[in-house]
């Protein structure tokens, strides 16, 4: 994520990380200019004391050695800061009277002065300035006073004049007012330093509270990706199973194996322990478990199980409403049925499965947790279930289709059977023999001796087959002793197809002829029975006609008579007793 600077949220963390923490205070900084003095005067001071020593006298060396003895202890022992600056202003001051005492004002008994002020006002701020110029004109009008009055003597006197009056005093003014100045613009840099560490200080504590708020942002936005993801994986998971769901429909015709595939699908798609399809009965009166993928539902499978429809547990209120029924807590669900063969069930869900506006079962979902199924579970199930629907739908049309084609085929081939023996019976000729002279019927059936492929023979016969009636065979006689090859006996299959289909062609136009020769003769004679009114004359032209069409000899018209129809059925039923027996029904 980036904002509208171009920065993302990780790189202003990483430079926020970098900023003064808001502990950083003039305090801190004034620890810090304590020890850096304390070791510039360790290195300064021995330089002062090794190069002084051999021109200094022995008291101011006896000083000299103390002051640096202090400096170092101030330096090196763990005392506060404060007490260590304190320590190295008392050693200026003394450097500064030690000064006065040896050079008077001439010296540079005014720098360490001047340096006292200075130092204590950075260390201990304006209210001390004030103080240390005050012992700085005590000291320097107090030795003055007694260098000009004879009560003391400067060290260097002889080098040093001491001066007069307005030497002192204007000594004494300089030193003040260049202390001053400095003190003063100290002061003016602690205040300035004072308003950027508090500038800094605020802004570091903007920074860390826009840190810590993008931190909240990156750990929210890092959740909510993880939850995305989760939540991407299951709908990925739940297109697959919708997927290989969808694949097994359209790949399975036979509902007794669709079924069972179906809720092992489900199962290790979803992660459900158990899986179970419920079909309707014809009646509608029950549902009854036709497939399931757990221990539970197979045992269930084994007895039968079926639940009345409407009445007993989720299952059977679906197939009774059509609605859907989810129970986030079996326990609590007063329409749960509870099962002894799935006791570890803790919330179910029943899809009604429909085909039209037809209620055909139900599709049952259980878990071993409460409150197993969400929203996106329900939809999905629910696309799931009109899928099943749609299989089993399918699946029914199928096994209606394929039994309807079988009974067909079975008429089908009983006619085609009789329809050429009746043809058989009809023909002169047992069959024709196809020669270089041409075709010769023949009277009786040849009694052929087959040839298989790979072996020597004399005759080859090859069944003709129509729709799996044999109607007949085609021998090829060959006039040596040789062997049929493969591509020779595919040929030969081939033709004999061939054959099969155009006798049959040639059966059906024959038959086809007939039939439209019977019906032309029956439209004839009906024509011309109705072109009179006269019954005798019609009866006259219906004999005439039925024994030109039939070639009888004699055609009788007797009436109705009930008596004589009595007569004629016992003489029949003496004829043929077989006839007299009723079909059982």
């Amino acid at each position: 994520m980036v904002d509208s600077r171009g920065t993302s949220p990780l790189s202003e963390m990483s430079v926020s990380s970098k900023m003064p923490s808001s502990g950083y205070s003039l305090e801190r900084w004034t620890q810090s200019f304590v020890r850096s003095i304390l070791r510039i005067a360790l290195v300064l001071g021995l330089i002062l004391f090794v190069v002084s020593f051999s021109d200094t006298t022995p008291v101011l060396l006896i000083l000299y050695a103390a002051s640096y003895l202090a400096l170092l202890l101030a330096t090196f022992l763990p005392i506060t800061y404060r007490a260590k600056g304190i320590v190295f202003l008392v050693l200026l001051f003394t450097l500064g009277v030690s000064g006065l005492l040896e050079n008077g004002l001439r010296g540079d008994s005014r720098v360490f002065l001047v340096a006292f002020s200075a130092i204590a006002t950075i260390l201990y701020g304006q209210r001390v300035l004030v103080a240390t110029l005050i012992i700085n004109a005590v000291a320097i009008i107090v030795i003055g006073i007694l260098v000009l009055l004879g009560q003391l003597t400067l060290i260097n006197a002889a080098e040093v004049p001491p001066g007069d009056i307005v030497v002192w005093i204007t000594g004494l003014i300089n030193t003040l007012i260049v202390a001053l100045l400095i003190g003063a613009g100290v002061t003016q840099l602690q205040r300035g330093f004072r308003q950027s560490i508090l500038s800094v200080q605020n802004m570091v504590d903007a920074l860390s509270h826009e840190r810590a708020m993008l931190e909240g942002r990156v750990l929210e936005r890092t959740t909510e990706l993880e939850e995305s993801n989760k939540h991407n994986a299951r709908r990925a998971l739940q297109f697959q199973a919708i997927d290989r769901v969808a694949r097994a429909i359209t790949s399975i015709r036979s509902l007794n194996d669709l079924l069972p595939e179906i809720t092992r699908l489900i199962s290790e798609q979803f992660d459900y322990y158990h899986v179970g399809i419920f079909l309707n009965d014809d009646a509608s009166q029950y549902t009854v478990l036709s497939a399931s993928n757990s221990e539970g539902g197979i045992k269930m499978l084994e007895r039968k199980h079926r639940l009345k429809v409407g009445e007993q547990g989720i299952v059977g209120y679906a197939a009774g409403t059509g609605k859907p029924r989810i129970a986030i807590d079996v326990g609590e669900d007063a329409v749960f049925f509870d099962n002894p063969d799935l006791p570890e069930t803790r919330s179910e869900m029943a899809i009604p499965l429909r085909a039209g506006d037809q209620i055909m079962g139900v599709l049952d979902v259980q878990s071993r947790d409460e409150v197993a199924f969400s929203e996106e579970d329900i939809e999905v199930l629910s696309t799931l279930g009109e899928q099943v629907s749609l299989a089993i739908e399918n699946a029914r049309l199928f096994d209606m289709t394929s039994r309807s084609l079988a009974e067909a085929e079975s008429i089908y081939r009983l006619q085609l059977q009789q329809s050429w023996k009746r043809l058989a019976s009809e023909q002169t000729a047992a069959g024709y023999r196809y020669t270089l002279t041409g075709v010769t019927p023949l009277e009786n059936p040849l009694v052929p001796s087959s040839a298989e492929a790979g072996q020597p023979g004399l005759q080859l016969v090859v069944p003709i087959n129509l729709r799996g009636e044999n109607i007949g065979s085609l021998i090829i006689q060959s006039a040596s002793a040789r062997v049929w090859s493969e591509d020779e006996l595919d040929l030969i299959n081939a033709i004999a197809d061939r054959v099969a289909i155009s006798a049959e062609n040639a059966r059906l136009f024959e038959e086809t002829t007939r039939r439209a020769d019977r019906e032309r003769a029956v439209t004839d004679i009906t024509s011309k029975i109705r072109a009179t009114t006269d019954p005798d004359a019609m009866i006259t032209s219906a004999i005439e006609e039925l024994k030109s069409v039939l070639g009888a000899t004699t055609v009788r018209v007797r009436p109705y008579a009930p008596a004589q129809a009595m007569e004629h059925q016992g003489n029949m039923t003496k004829k043929n007793p077989k006839k007299s027996k009723k079909r059982p029904d």
